[in-house]
Order: structure tokens, then sequence, then C-alpha cells
């Protein structure tokens, strides 16, 4: 029963997992925007500016209107003793205070070091992105060359069979035949397991699903335009920049 109930949960949980196919650009620009990690850094980094609105609060000049009269027996007077009077404005503002001018810059001292962190945070991200991409990448072009490297041994282990069938190859050819097949299978299976771990890394850095998986894909590359003419050509060449400056002066 529990056996069924565990094969149940993760038939469930293969189905619900998504493969997202993202070029290098879309993965980084996706890094940048909803890595949980960097998100939590911004987080910080608001939570110290909203710190340092809090600690200028006393030097902010706070104007208070309203009437100052109240009742009372007797002469007429305010609720702070003086003449009541129609409409009363009031300031407050701390000019000079030591302990809370060191509070302040304190907090504008935290506030500068979680923009840093958040920046050097962001660089973290970007450069882990793009490294777990280039290594999926990679280990998805050796899984398909492995494949096809197996196909190839699949026929050259057919052809073997042939001639040892008709006479013209030993039966040891076929082990042998056999066992590099075999070899080639087990390196297959081994890389994709590492591809799949890779690209379950790599989405969990994007701020996908626990399950999910990222595949690589190549990113669309627009050919330069090449000149109409021979002549054309030329002058683009000598007025490429680096180049241009290596033209020797005319006399």
């Amino acid at each position: 029963m529990l056996k069924t109930t565990f094969l149940f949960l993760l038939s469930a949980g293969l189905l619900l997992s998504e493969v997202h196919p993202l070029t290098l650009r879309q993965a980084v620009e996706m890094a940048l925007r909803q890595s949980p990690d960097l998100v939590l850094s911004r987080l910080d980094e608001q939570r110290a500016q909203a710190a340092i609105r809090v600690a200028k609060d006393p030097f902010s000049p706070k104007v208070f209107a309203g009437s100052g009269a109240a009742y009372t027996h007797g002469y007429p007077n305010s609720i702070e003793g003086a003449a009541p009077s129609i409409v009363q404005v009031r300031t407050d503002m701390a000019l000079y205070n030591r302990p809370l001018s060191y509070q302040l810059a304190e907090v504008r001292e935290n506030a500068r070091g979680a923009a840093i962190a958040s920046q050097s945070k962001a660089d973290d991200i970007a450069l882990r992105a793009a490294t777990l991409f280039l290594d999926a990448q990679q280990l998805a072009r050796s899984e398909e060359s492995l494949t096809n490297e197996g196909a190839a041994l699949e026929r050259v282990r057919d052809a073997i069979q042939l001639r040892v069938q008709e006479g013209r190859e030993l039966p040891i050819e076929n082990t042998r035949a056999e066992l590099s097949l075999a070899q080639s299978r087990q390196r297959s299976e081994a890389l994709a397991g590492d591809l799949e771990y890779a690209e379950n890394s790599l989405a969990v850095v994007l701020g996908f699903p626990a399950g999910d998986r990222v595949q690589p894909m190549e990113e669309e590359r627009t050919p330069p335009e090449l000149p109409a003419t021979e002549e054309a050509a030329t002058t683009a060449a000598l007025w490429t920049p680096g180049i241009a400056s290596m033209r020797p002066a005319s006399a």
C-alpha cells in the first residue's frame, strides 16, 4: 500500500513538473527578475531605505494647525494656558540632536551597504545562472553526441552479427560490439542524469518550482548584412573603428 502511494505521488509530481525552453539572455534576465535570493536582497535594501526615512523624521519640520480654544470657568484660556485663538499653528522640529544624528548616519551607512550587497548579489545570480546554463547546454550537446554514437554502434553491431552469421567474422567480434554498445548506453544514461540535475538546478536559480527543468535553447542570431559591392566592403573596412586609426596619414 505504501509503495503504491509513493509511486502515485511520484507520478503526480512528474506530471506537474514543466520544462521551460530558454535562451541564455532570457535565463539571465529571468534570474535578475525573480531569483529568490535576489528578491530577499532587494527587500533588505528597501527596508534599509525605509529606516532612513524613519531616522530623518525628527529633523523634518512638522506643522500642526487647529483651534486652541477650550471650555473653562472664568477667564477663557487655551488648553496650554495661553490666550484663546480661533486658529493656531505650531511647528515641531529637532535642530540639533547629536545621538539622533549619529543614529541617522548609521542608518544611512547600513542602507549604502545594503545597496552594495544587493548589486553584488545580482552580479552573483547572473554569473551563476549563466554558468549553469552553459553547463546544461554542454551536457545536452554531449548527450546528443552519445545518442548518435549509440545509433552508430548499433548499426556496427548489426553488421558484425550478419558477418558472424555468414562466417566472415569470429564470434568474439560480436561480443566486442555488444560491449562497446553497452558502454555507450551506460555513459548516455549517466549523462542524462547529470543533464537533468543541471536543468533542475538552473530552474531553482531562476525561481521556478522544484521539479521544473530549464532546457537551454540556441539564441537566434541575425547574420550581418553584407556590402553590396566590393568598393562598399573596402570602405566599411577602412572606416571600422581601430582600423581607421591605423591608416597612414596623408602627405
